[in-house]
C-alpha cells in the first residue's frame, strides 16, 4: 500500500493445517528437473569423496616410505659410523 509516508506492509502470520499443506504438495507439480540434479548431486558426492579417498591413500604410502627410507637411512648411517670408525682405530 503506498501512502504519501512510503510503501506499507502488513505481514501476516498465518498457521496452515497439515492436511491442507499434504493437498497442496500433490497438485502443484515437482519441477522436471529436480531428480536429474538430485542425482547429480549424489554422483558428484561420490566421486569427491572416491577422490578424497584415493588421495589419503597415495599421502599415507608416500609418509609411510618417506619413514621407512628415514629409519633405513639411519640405520646404514649409524652402522657405517661403528664399522668404519672401529676399523680405523684398529
Amino acid at each position: 500500500m503506498n501512502t504519501n509516508i512510503g510503501l506499507m506492509t502488513f505481514p501476516i502470520i498465518v498457521r496452515i493445517p497439515q492436511r491442507v499443506l499434504a493437498t497442496c504438495y500433490q497438485i502443484i507439480p515437482r519441477p522436471v528437473w529436480e531428480s536429474r540434479v538430485y542425482w547429480l548431486c549424489i554422483c558428484a558426492i561420490v566421486v569427491i569423496l572416491l577422490y578424497i579417498l584415493t588421495i589419503a591413500v597415495y599421502e599415507a604410502q608416500r609418509l609411510f616410505n618417506d619413514v621407512i627410507k628415514r629409519i633405513f637411512f639411519y640405520e646404514n648411517f649409524y652402522f657405517r659410523i661403528l664399522v668404519f670408525g672401529k676399523s680405523r682405530t684398529t
